[in-house]
């Protein structure tokens, strides 16, 4: 006991303390290191992901500019083009390239289309593909055209009793239209055209000369029936243009086209037509 053995044992409680500080110490070290570590580990992965997002976002970026680069590059590739001669048979030149010019593409900046007129036929280069199209709008148009005869009758409202049988067919209609009391046949004439031509036929009555001039604008046939779109015009050497008129006339009926009345101390007149299909030679006769 005494002093010396008490400052013994504060020594020793020292020391004791001493190495508990110490080992603490070194475990505390120790663990702050471990969590060192992780927190180094987590920046890795968290650095290691941002790489990831930055090559994705790249490849993002790169794959629409190839995708671009890729179809400017088809762009520029010429097509093939292929010369083709169409020899016509009814059809003109110029009516022909009218029909085709919407399938060659002389505008292509890498193969531009064309397509060149010649007396008998049309030259085109073109692809392929629009060179059987215009193979087949061409089969189908360059056909004869249809003739066409019109037969004009002058008929006159002279108040006539007795009905005319060379106007029979068409008196009734007359009666509908006009209040006149009679008709009476007094001049008629043919004349004939094709689809896109006119034909003038002159012909006179009681000293005053008539010209009648027929455009035949379009023919619409159909199977035991069709139609005729016409442009009519009748002048006369006494008062110019005494009648025009532009109607769709069915074929084999005979239409009143309208009435005219030249002299006023005359009686008037009124102008029909019928419209028949025939071959070319008959409609040039």
């Amino acid at each position: 006991g005494g002093p010396y053995g008490r400052i013994r044992n504060a020594r020793s409680f020292d020391h004791g303390r001493l190495v508990f500080l110490s080992r603490l110490s070194r475990r505390l070290i120790h663990r702050e290191s471990r969590f060192d570590d992780d927190d180094q580990d987590r920046a890795r992965k968290a650095r290691d992901i941002d790489q990831r997002e930055d090559e994705a976002m790249k490849m993002r970026r790169t794959i629409p500019v190839l995708a671009v680069l890729a179809i400017a590059s088809g762009c520029g590739v010429a097509p093939e083009l292929d010369t083709r001669t169409f020899e016509l048979q009814y059809l003109q030149p110029a009516e022909a390239v009218e029909m085709v010019i919407p399938y060659v593409y002389d505008d292509r900046p890498d193969g531009p289309g064309m397509v060149t007129p010649f007396s008998s036929g049309i030259t085109v280069r073109e692809t392929a593909d629009n060179l059987e199209k215009i193979a087949r709008v061409l089969e189908e148009y360059d056909r004869p055209k249809p003739g066409v005869r019109l037969l004009f009758q002058l008929i006159q409202a002279n108040g006539a009793e007795a009905v005319d049988p060379r106007i029979r067919d068409v008196e009734q209609a007359l009666r509908e239209l006009f209040r006149f009391e009679g008709y009476e046949l007094v001049a008629e004439t043919q004349l004939g055209a094709v689809v896109g031509s006119g034909s003038t036929q002159v012909f006179g009555h009681e000293g005053v000369q008539y010209a009648i001039t027929a455009h035949i604008q379009n023919v619409r046939e159909k199977a035991g029936a069709g139609a005729v779109e016409l442009h009519v015009e009748l002048m006369s050497n006494q008062i110019g243009r005494a009648m025009t008129t532009a109607m769709t006339v069915p074929v084999g009926r005979t239409v009143v086209l309208g009435s005219t009345q030249p002299d006023p101390e005359r009686a008037a007149l009124i102008l029909t037509v019928r419209p028949e299909l025939v071959t070319l030679s008959e409609a040039g006769s």
